[in-house]
């Protein structure tokens, strides 16, 4: 009977080609190969590039502020500039309600733009909104009809911020969203006693969203220690997680339900109720938690 013949000792490259090929003819290979390596890093930003890119924002009264600009980066940021008063400030009259902007326009290849908006209001609070495309004038063009105060919702007795993008055309018609193709990815609130950040992501293939809502309490946890119960937050639901601690607070998963382009309007109901019931709870004595809602717990 001959003998068997070896097979002959492969390296680590004929090893990493075997390994390839086996992953090549695994069924769904297709779906989980890896995605193409990264171009290298596109050059710098020109002085001339500079001045073209900021045409449209300079025609609309911006300034660019090279200090604060990235030029090997492909990030061109402006000076901040007063927007509109935020919400219930606006409707008392007061000057200090005022809304200051931001914007930064990032270039990661040529040809290819991201253009971010920061909204920063006067009470701590802030929200970015960011649209990609091929055209910067044209994003501005987007961006500038969102008004300020929408990143600000009012209505309850803490302040809210809400940060989004902007879905091209195309997406927006596809997920029947906003008409500007404003989704909401991120909403913020704050109550005397903690900063709540709630954040997610919106896959157009699902009709259910896991969010990550985050406490963050405003004092120094150190100075004066908290100890909050596990189900501080699941007694709202079954949407609702048990709490649990890390170095910066506390965290928890809320499900979102609803359509990509819809499901931010269930997260910021969401926040809304968890604001107000933390801003409740924690304003009571700690007995009344378990008195108030023995049956949830």
């Amino acid at each position: 009977m001959p003998a068997h013949t070896p097979m002959p000792a492969l390296g680590p490259t004929g090893l990493a080609r075997l390994l390839e090929l086996m992953r090549r003819e695994a069924p769904g290979a297709q779906a989980q190969r890896s995605p193409p390596p990264t171009s290298p890093a596109a050059p710098g930003l020109t002085h001339h590039q500079i001045i073209v890119l900021a045409a449209p924002f300079v025609r609309m009264g911006l300034a660019v502020d090279l200090a604060a600009s990235d030029r090997p980066g492909r990030r061109l940021n402006f000076r901040p500039v007063p927007g509109q008063t935020s919400g219930a400030a606006a409707e008392q009259g007061q000057a200090a309600g005022a809304i200051e902007l931001t914007l930064e326009l990032h270039s990661p290849s040529p040809g290819y733009f991201r253009l971010t908006r920061t909204a920063r209001a006067s009470d701590g609070l802030q929200a970015t909104l960011w649209a990609e495309g091929t055209e910067p004038g044209e994003l501005l063009a987007r961006v500038q009809a969102v008004p300020p105060q929408q990143h600000f919702p009012t209505g309850g007795p803490f302040g809210m911020a809400c940060s989004g993008r902007l879905a091209t055309a195309e997406q927006s018609a596809r997920q029947q969203g906003d008409a500007r193709g404003f989704q909401l990815t991120q909403v913020t609130a704050h109550t005397d006693e903690l900063a709540l950040n709630l954040r997610w992501s919106s896959p157009a293939s699902s009709r259910r969203a896991s969010a990550e809502l985050e406490l963050q309490p405003h004092r120094d946890r150190s100075a004066t220690p908290v100890v909050l119960p596990a189900d501080l937050l699941a007694v709202l639901g079954w949407d609702w997680s048990m709490l649990y601690a890390d170095n910066n607070g506390w965290q928890c998963r809320v499900r979102l339900r609803g359509s990509a382009a819809r499901r931010g309007d269930d997260a910021l109901r969401k926040l809304q109720r968890a604001a107000a019931h933390l801003a409740r709870t924690l304003g009571e004595a700690p007995t009344r938690f378990h008195e108030r809602l023995r049956a949830a717990r």
